[in-house]
């Protein structure tokens, strides 16, 4: 839930209320173009308008879709009753009976509303509740008889569901009338899931749509940055209840740290997105929907409820760090002592280049000490190799030439060198690199061992500054680079490509893992992809091993490479053994492009 409780309504005039919401949106958009600049500010206004224009045309319930709706129903086997929670503090009584109402008017008519009231000091919330009540006895209420806070009374609402699912709405928000029917269709198709969340998007105060949150699917790395559920989230009533409910210690950030813990309980197979927005949040006075920094103690409970969750799964974080001007955080892990060996392996072909010097400069001035070079011979003149690398100026004990057979096989070549490499964690590099930041090394390498990663990739910027890529999206359609062609600073949609996220693939351009996953796996298939997206196959066969691929942009590398050539017969021999990870892409929204923006309507500009 996005904040405690809404205060009430500033008793000032329309005008001074127009005068502080205009000041705030000034300010917002200033804090925005300083951080990202104009371009990503100018892309994000023309947005606004075009989700507009997407309501209207792709996201608006007509008559005929509520027929067809309640005509689904009929067919649907299971119909589980659906437990909706509803703590209430002196909400105002429109909103209050607009929430209200998007419950009552739920397609869906297998629910209970559980509210709960924390001793509200204005008596309208118990007479609108009672009135409610007596009117649909699917209503149920309780009213606490002192002031705990929200989580203390999301539990006592929660108390008193008899439902196998509990869903939570606040208390001034608003419930799409098919939000249950679409719930209940999905658990249709899969009984088992424990967690389902929806997209979301938010009211303004003049009841405009705006701001939309289309979610990737679970995506474990994204929700150390910020809640990547949030709303409509609907749980499993038992497991909430075994859980403990929310925790009144994390008030503030509590269906986070319910979110993190759930995770914890189930693994990712039993949690499920449902990419429909949902629900609408409702930006008030005071309301964290509308920025940051209106309620202090909630970033200070978001950032116990992530350093506590990746506690308990033993990663070493020493420290969380906000981007500036957002409520957006990015854990900083620890290394593991000793620290690892790293050896970075270049094929030798890519060397042969004007950026010879660059490129080994910006090896060896890295932050990570504890590495070596390994230069693979492709071009059978590995004595060559050596005199190119010596005139740079490097030490002979830092580089060995490893030669290969002479075939041609890029991915041969590469798991040739990984046999022949000294350290515990493998640096593969497809591109020459031109530039990178002085510790993009380290932070490939600290997300690389921690325990359930397989694969991790930087932010990868051409010659121009652009985002070449930022991790690989996989689908019907074919293979795609994330944020292709964005400018480097642009925070992408809800500021992924500035935080660590989970992809479907990592390219070789740069590719970072332990030595001993890349074994067990059986490194590249040489056979069968010999030449190109042995990358790919490499990051889908990790996935099934119940591993994760991270893109970290706060490694960023700029690479000099042509675009690579994906041929027919091996897209189609992945689309063979990896089937149903080809249909869609669990980490990217269906409603947007591979650059974040709608399909159809919204495009990022430079």
């Amino acid at each position: 839930m996005k904040r405690a409780y809404i205060e009430p309504f500033m008793s000032s005039s329309k005008y001074l209320h127009s005068v502080k919401l205009i000041w705030s949106q000034a300010v917002r958009a200033s804090a925005y173009l300083k951080a990202h600049g104009f371009g990503p500010l100018f892309s994000r206004t023309i947005q606004a308008g075009q989700y507009s224009a997407w309501v209207k045309s792709s996201d608006t319930i007509s008559q005929q879709m509520r027929e067809e709706m309640k005509q689904q129903l009929l067919h649907l086997s299971y119909q589980p009753l659906i437990s909706i929670v509803l703590p209430l503090y002196d909400t105002p009584e429109t909103l209050l009976r607009e929430a209200i109402d998007s419950v009552c008017n739920q397609l869906y008519s297998n629910w209970e509303l559980c509210i709960a009231d924390d001793n509200s000091a204005d008596i309208r919330v118990r007479e609108i509740v009672k009135e409610y009540a007596h009117r649909d006895p699917r209503i149920l209420h309780r009213f606490g008889i002192s002031h705990g806070g929200i989580s203390r009374t999301t539990n006592l609402a929660a108390e008193q569901a008899r439902g196998e699912y509990i869903a939570f709405l606040d208390h001034d928000d608003i419930l799409r009338e098919h939000a249950l029917f679409t719930v209940v269709s999905e658990l249709n198709r899969s009984r088992e899931v424990d967690l389902l969340f929806s997209d979301e998007d938010r009211f303004t105060a003049r009841g405009a749509r705006h701001k939309p949150y289309f979610k990737s699917g679970w995506n474990p790395e994204l929700m150390l940055s910020h809640n990547a559920v949030c709303h409509l989230m609907v749980v499993r009533t038992a497991l909430f209840r075994d859980l403990g409910g929310m925790r009144a210690e994390y008030d503030g950030a509590q269906d986070w740290d319910l979110v993190l813990r759930v995770s914890e309980a189930v693994g990712d197979q039993r949690i499920r997105h449902i990419p429909k927005i949902l629900y609408h949040w409702r930006e008030a006075q005071g309301s964290t929907a509308r920025g940051v920094g209106v309620k202090p103690y909630v970033r200070a409970a978001q950032e116990r409820a992530v350093a506590e969750h990746l506690r308990r799964r033993g990663d070493q974080c020493l420290s969380l760090c906000a981007l500036e001007y957002t409520s957006i955080f990015r854990p900083l892990f620890a290394l593991p002592q000793p620290h690892p060996k790293v050896s970075i392996i270049l094929l030798g072909s890519i060397l042969r280049t004007k950026f010879l010097s660059k490129t080994m400069q910006i090896l060896t001035d890295t932050s990570y000490r504890n590495s070596e070079l390994v230069v693979v011979d492709t071009d059978g003149d590995a004595e060559g190799l050596r005199a190119l690398l010596r005139r740079t100026g490097l030490q002979e004990s830092w580089f060995r030439v490893v030669s290969p057979a002479q075939d041609g096989n890029p991915a041969r070549a590469f798991n040739y060198a990984v046999g022949q490499a000294a350290g515990s964690v493998v640096c593969l590099m497809r591109s020459v690199m031109i530039d990178g930041a002085h510790d993009w090394l380290q932070e490939l390498v600290v997300q690389a061992v921690r325990a359930d990663v397989g694969a991790v990739g930087p932010k990868l910027l051409d010659p121009s500054g652009a985002v070449k890529s930022l991790g690989l999206s996989i689908d019907s359609t074919g293979i795609k680079p994330l944020y292709q062609g964005l400018p480097a600073r642009h925070p992408g949609d809800t500021y992924r490509a500035l935080v660590a996220h989970n992809v479907s693939a990592i390219s070789a351009d740069c590719l970072v893992m332990r030595r001993a996953i890349f074994e067990e796996v059986g490194g590249f298939d040489d056979v069968n992809l010999p030449r190109s997206l042995f990358d790919v196959d490499m990051c889908l066969k990790l996935r099934d091993t119940g591993r994760r691929i991270v893109c970290t942009p706060r490694a960023t590398v700029t690479v000099a490479s042509e675009p690579e050539e994906i041929d027919a017969r091996s897209l189609a021999e992945i689309k063979t053994r990896h089937l149903s990870e080809c249909e869609c892409d669990p980490f990217c929204n269906p409603h947007l492009t591979p650059q974040g923006g709608l399909k159809g309507l919204m495009q990022h500009s430079g």
